[in-house]
């Protein structure tokens, strides 16, 4: 991925800076890491600066900022299914995103914005708990709802539902990732019992 406006990176920022002011003990206090995934692009403006910037002035209270914006396709499919992690796919103009189907497919916890054709991809009874609109307060819920209630891993759209390209796309994918998690050792298991350790952008 990147990292820029259209991905959705300011209005993470911002939904962060609704969480750090919730309840007299912002509700980030046990979120021990926040990475930013993908290359870096913000125009003039450098992204990491930015985000520093963001987390200063929004007194995140995380100490753990980190920037991955160097590692291939393998290397980020297995950090994204590292224990306690939570991807956060925050959007605002998408059509049929490949991340999506990869983390259906590898079935690792998220939340996205239901831009596009996103929202076919994911099974009607997972949409409460994954989706949202692509606006700081309801990325904010969405967090804040994940963060008291606990991870879910949304389940894919059933295949009559879901275009031939899509269908195929998904089934390539897994297949994929499969082969390159054979390789890599498996899947590991994530703890679904509580909220995050760790979200991504």
């Amino acid at each position: 991925g990147r990292l820029e406006v259209l991905k959705g990176l300011r209005v993470f920022c911002s939904a962060l800076d609704i969480l750090s002011k919730k309840e007299s003990t912002s509700l980030l206090a046990g979120i021990e890491r926040i990475s930013f995934l993908g290359h870096k692009n913000l125009g003039s403006v450098d992204a990491e600066s930015y985000v520093k910037k963001r987390a200063e002035d929004g007194k995140w209270g995380v100490d753990n900022i980190s920037f991955l914006t160097e590692k291939i396709q393998p290397e980020a499919i297995a950090y994204i299914q590292g224990e306690g992690r939570l991807c956060v796919m925050s959007s605002l103009l998408e059509n049929s995103p490949y991340t999506v189907l990869e983390a259906l497919a590898l079935r690792v916890p998220f939340i996205v914005s239901n831009v596009g054709g996103i929202p076919e991809l994911i099974d009607e009874r997972d949409h409460a708990h994954v989706l949202f609109s692509p606006k700081p307060s309801n990325l904010a819920a969405a967090l804040e709802k994940v963060l008291t209630e606990g991870m879910t891993i949304p389940r894919p759209q059933s295949s009559p539902r879901l275009t031939l390209k899509q269908s195929l796309n998904f089934h390539r994918i897994l297949a994929y990732e499969s082969a390159v998690l054979r390789r890599n050792g498996g899947i590991k298991a994530s703890a679904l019992d509580g909220g995050p350790k760790e979200i991504g952008n």
